[in-house]
């Protein structure tokens, strides 16, 4: 996995744990009261949590070398979304793609022929003489 994205997957937990436990704490009008607290500080906890939430699922994706989109896709499903995307193979580790010289598709590395163009691409390891 990718260590930056999982890293900002764990601080984005934190935050999303941190935020949604505060405005837990704040539901109550008996704590808001007593501590002085404006009715905005419980909503504005209560986003921080889930902007929270949704970093995480984003950022977990994005360490497993899968889109973030994917991730933000799975959070919608709550307990759901968290198995499946613990369930996924990890892409980080895959070679990138090959851009063709001609038409600058994306190709895979092993490709000897751009599948878009058919131009020949460059072996990898091996001589262009």
């Amino acid at each position: 996995m990718l260590l930056h994205y999982e890293n900002l997957t764990k601080r984005a937990a934190v935050v999303s744990a941190v935020g949604y436990a505060i405005a837990f704490l704040l539901k109550s009008d008996a704590v808001k009261s007593a501590l002085g607290l404006p009715d905005f500080v419980f909503e504005a906890c209560a986003w921080l949590g889930g902007i929270g939430y949704f970093a995480a699922f984003w950022a977990y994706a994005k360490a497993k070398g899968r889109s973030g989109a994917l991730g933000l896709f799975l959070a919608l499903f709550f307990i759901v979304g968290i198995i499946i995307i613990r369930s996924l193979s990890d892409e980080s580790d895959k070679p990138a793609p090959a851009a063709c010289p001609a038409c600058g598709g994306k190709n895979e590395p092993s490709d000897q022929q751009c599948r878009y163009c058919q131009a020949q691409l460059a072996v990898p390891g091996g001589s262009d003489a």
